[in-house]
């Protein structure tokens, strides 16, 4: 599948995308919200990175904090750590159009 990446005219034919995933459950049948599929992963990756970043900032500001939210809070710095090591060698690989990059990721 050839796809167009924003802001070029020259096709990729591995861009690296999300799949569709649900999560959250509000019943034991039902999920409330998804990640849609085809999304390219730098930019999945840039949003969550600014939502752990939220995260971050929210449980710096409740006073006093517990020790369950420090453990969350390292544990929500840990995730963006990882997720803004990974995105810059992602957006490396897609510029360089490797071939390694699958179409999707289960």
């Amino acid at each position: 599948m050839t796809k167009l990446i924003s802001g070029t005219h020259a096709p990729m034919q591995h861009a690296l995308t999300t799949a569709d995933r649900t999560f959250f459950d509000c019943t034991p049948d039902f999920k409330l919200f998804s990640v849609c599929k085809g999304v390219p992963s730098s930019t999945a990756l840039a949003n969550a990175s600014c939502f752990l970043a939220a995260a971050i900032d929210i449980g710096n500001q409740t006073e006093p904090p517990s020790d369950a939210l420090w453990g969350a809070i390292y544990l929500v710095e840990m995730a963006k750590a990882i997720v803004d090591a990974v995105a810059p060698s992602l957006e490396s690989a897609r510029q360089r159009g490797s071939a390694d990059l699958r179409t999707s990721v289960d």
